[in-house]
């Protein structure tokens, strides 16, 4: 952790604690980076006894538990013991889980604390780890004098290690003003090589070691976990449902000065349940025509999905009309900019993540985003501007303008191909993401042509208008006419003259 980072946690603890204990005696507010606490009585070289934890809700399956919890054991005892003969009382480490998967974890003291002390102190951190969180994939567990941390992910800085040391014993060597050497001085030039050579080489060594280490050490610090991870989570919907007084609670009744925002399917709300913890919560149209077993099915498949990238569910809350589901809250992020798919659908699988990356990828080419585009009256959004320009044989105009003098003609349409591939509205017909790396990777692998995105408005009547009655279906007759209020579209040289549900 750098200087600054420390500095700022710190300057934010004098200010939070005020706020969040005011008129307090004693008080102790602990944070990822740093730990502020004040007391009226005698505190130091005391070892606080009265553990907290906050931990993940998502545990291992139970065919990995044995081996993740030996595992997970072995590292917070090395890390406890590297802890306590460090001056400053602090270490961290991983440990090999599965093929993509390590274990880290942190174990850390106050300084003020012994040896002895501090061992105790973390060994009765570990030794709550079964009662309070066991089989969990990550737990923060802590008292106002040691903390212990473990996650599936990287939460720490690796830090590089330190330069190697100058190497003693090597005396001056003098090129210039050196008189020349004559009879026995050169038994003295071969004494000065034979200690000047090896030298040199130990340091070129030292230094070349001390060069791959670090790669290797950032390489790892890196290293990117699995996408998506599927757990066979034991839990059912009852424990992950809340209370729907709890929530009115936590967002002040949904009032209008919690709402972070707004989207197709409900708004978004800020709040605050009683031990502290900020929620987002999204509620849902009530106009849904889901049922609640199909809901709660769905909020319990949901919540087994792990990502370190991905908004967590905490749970739902279905009362009458009210279908509510629960997040994390993240700060300066809305809900409203992740793509529910299976809200939509009633669906969800991994093909949801691919229909999102498809999106990324139309969103980066084109540089505007999805749920604020507006291109011409006929197009709603990206996906539905996208497909047209494919069909009209024109995709190359949504390219972002300033790009358009800047790249690789075949390399974008690819892209956009790929891109289109994603969003498909059948989603068997959706390429795997390792397909989809393939078709990155690989100009040789022909890619299929791609049908219909997913949520193309080109259906609705009031978007796009067919002539009809003159022509048949069947006629090669091209007709076009453009009434105020609706836009008249052919493709393929052929009239559509009659709608009908996908």
């Amino acid at each position: 952790m750098s200087i600054e980072v420390c500095e700022s946690c710190v300057n934010n603890s004098a200010v939070e604690i005020i706020r969040r204990c005011p008129n307090r005696k004693v008080a102790t507010l602990l944070y990822d980076y740093c730990t502020l606490r004040y007391s009226n009585t005698q505190s130091f070289s005391q070892v606080d006894s009265n553990p907290r934890a906050a931990y993940n809700t998502a545990d291992v399956s139970d065919a990995d538990a044995n081996h993740y919890n030996r595992q997970l054991g072995n590292l917070l005892k090395n890390l406890s013991t590297t802890a306590v003969s460090e001056v400053t009382k602090f270490a961290v480490g991983s440990t090999d889980y599965t093929d993509f998967n390590d274990i880290y974890g942190l174990a850390m003291c106050t300084r003020d604390l012994s040896s002895t002390q501090c061992f105790s102190c973390l060994q009765n951190l570990i030794r709550w780890i079964p009662s309070c969180c066991n089989n969990s994939v990550g737990a923060h567990l802590y008292t106002a004098t040691c903390n212990t941390r473990f996650e599936l992910y990287t939460f720490f800085q690796f830090s590089s290690p330190p330069p190697p040391p100058p190497v003693q014993g090597s005396p001056p060597v003098q090129v210039q003003g050196s008189p020349p050497v004559q009879g026995t001085g050169n038994g003295k030039s071969i004494n000065v090589v034979a200690i000047v050579v090896p030298a040199i080489v130990a340091v070129i060594l030292t230094v070349t070691c001390a060069y791959f280490l670090t790669r290797r050490i950032r390489k790892n610090g890196r290293k990117r976990k699995p996408e998506l991870i599927y757990e066979n989570d034991s839990r059912n919907e009852d424990s992950l449902q809340f209370d729907l007084n709890t929530i009115r609670a936590a967002t002040d009744d949904f009032s209008d000065a919690n709402k972070l925002g707004e989207g197709g399917f409900g708004a978004v709300y800020k709040g605050e349940l009683l031990d502290g913890q900020e929620i987002a919560v999204k509620r849902l149209s009530k106009n849904s025509r889901q049922g609640s077993l199909e809901f709660k099915n769905e909020v319990v498949l949901l919540h087994k999905l792990q990502h370190r990238n991905l908004v967590r569910l905490l749970g739902f809350c279905l009362a009458g009309e009210e279908k509510l589901l629960i997040y994390e809250y993240v700060p300066n992020r809305s809900l409203d900019k992740y793509i529910f798919e299976y809200v939509m659908r009633g669906q969800f699988s991994v093909k949801s993540d691919v229909f999102s990356f498809g999106v990324l990828v139309l969103e980066i080419i084109s540089g505007q985003k999805n749920n604020s585009f507006h291109e011409s009256e006929c197009a709603e959004d990206l996906l539905t501007h996208a497909w047209r320009q494919w069909v009209e044989g024109s995709v190359l105009e949504l390219i972002e303008p300033t790009l358009r003098e800047r790249y690789s003609r075949n390399e974008v349409m690819r892209c956009i191909h790929i891109g289109l591939l994603c969003v498909q509205e059948d989603i068997a017909s959706r390429p795997t993401m390792a397909s989809v790396v393939l078709m990155l990777n690989s100009y040789s692998i022909a890619l299929p042509l791609p049908t219909t995105p997913a949520f193309f408005v080109g259906s609705r009547r009031r978007e796009l208008g067919w002539k009809t009655g003159e022509h048949g279906p069947n006629t090669n007759k091209s007709s076009q006419s453009v009434t105020p209020d609706r836009c008249i579209t052919s493709f393929m040289s052929e009239s559509i003259t009659e709608l009908y549900p996908r």
